[in-house]
């Protein structure tokens, strides 16, 4: 069988289906943390579109990207995001380039900013503004904390995020372990060399930016590639998710008990 690594990342112009692979985890065992992740964690998720387009008329051509992200942080009436710099990056051939955001309650924000990205972390930090809902009240959002150190073989950890535009995705699984990942096809926004965390928490197209999270419900990495083998019948079976350790986010974002420090 032929394994082919991809981002995460969804083009709405695109259709994928993918079957999902069987997880030897005892789920009553991790009744709590399911409920704590369903209850509390999924309210710093984020669903992101960001949409190109270019020409006018008839000439005109547009598509489409989504992904996910992770609220970290809240300050002054504003809360910053993680995600994927392959997510949210310019397309240098398409100069109209808008980012939206959707909280887990499905409310758009359209005053988002992109503040910082690196291609070679396949990180982006993208911050909006509190805004209140039709009620009139502001959505209960939640600022997902980071994990003290990172994950390590066996650990239990879920994968939160918005795959193929649903929202609040939560999927368990474990950690196989650390490796270095290739992409099948280069993409120039995404230009991870260093070891990742590899995962069996189910991760789908548009996972991409959404948090894995270990079992104290703390974010230990970000999403952002996934493996698929594919059988001799020609099919395709997902199995296998990859993630930007925590480490790596943290020298991102430069902590030094300020988390945003740039």
């Amino acid at each position: 069988m032929k394994k082919k690594f991809f981002a995460l990342a969804l083009s709405l112009a695109l259709a994928f289906a993918f079957s999902a692979c069987s997880l030897n985890i005892n789920r009553a065992e991790y009744l709590d943390f399911v409920n704590t992740l369903s209850e509390t964690t999924v309210k710093g998720c984020i669903k992101i579109e960001t949409i190109y387009s270019r020409g006018f008329g008839i000439t005109a051509e547009t598509y489409a990207s989504q992904g996910s992200g992770v609220i970290y942080e809240y300050e002054e009436g504003w809360y910053y995001a993680l995600t994927n710099n392959h997510v949210v990056a310019e397309d240098a051939s398409f100069p109209s380039y808008a980012v939206t955001l959707y909280d887990c309650y499905g409310n758009p924000y359209d005053n988002c900013e992109v503040v910082k990205n690196s291609a070679e972390d396949d990180l982006a930090v993208v911050k909006f503004a509190a805004e209140r809902d039709m009620a009139g009240e502001y959505p209960d959002l939640y600022v997902v904390p980071f994990a003290e150190e990172g994950v390590d073989k066996g650990d239990v950890v879920a994968s939160v995020g918005a795959p193929d535009g649903k929202f609040n995705s939560v999927t368990l699984g474990k950690v196989r372990g650390y490796s270095a990942v290739e992409l099948t096809e280069s993409v120039a926004s995404s230009a991870v060399t260093y070891p990742v965390v590899c995962h069996t928490a189910i991760t789908h197209q548009g996972s991409s930016g959404g948090m894995l999270v270990n079992e104290k419900s703390q974010i230990v990495g970000v999403n952002f590639a996934g493996a698929v083998t594919e059988s001799e019948s020609g099919g395709e079976t997902f199995f296998e998710g990859y993630a930007i350790p925590l480490n790596k986010i943290l020298n991102f974002l430069g902590l030094g008990g300020n988390l945003i420090a740039w």
